[in-house]
């Protein structure tokens, strides 16, 4: 865990403060479980994109424009960018 959190852990604190350390422990758990969880979300979306329009590899790069107007006039368009499943921001 100390490698994924770019951190050092304290493994025996002050008896005082160990309260602390115990909830921060179980946040960075749980935090990297939701992370891991979400990568492993949307890379099922990518491949399920790829098998329904039948691309030979995930698309990394998906732009999606929409144009709309209100009976022919006030157009107005816009563009989302996606990488790898996610917003580009």
């Amino acid at each position: 865990m100390e490698a994924g959190l770019s951190t050092k852990l304290i493994q025996s604190p002050r008896v005082d403060k160990k309260h602390y350390l115990e909830m921060a422990t179980l946040n960075a758990k749980e935090n990297l479980k939701q992370h891991l969880l979400l990568r492993f979300t949307k890379m099922k979306q990518l491949e399920g994109i790829q098998k329904t329009l039948a691309l030979k590899t995930i698309p990394k790069v998906m732009e999606c424009f929409d144009i709309s107007h209100t009976m022919g006039e006030a157009t107005t368009a816009s563009c989302v960018v996606f990488e790898m499943g996610l917003p580009k921001v």
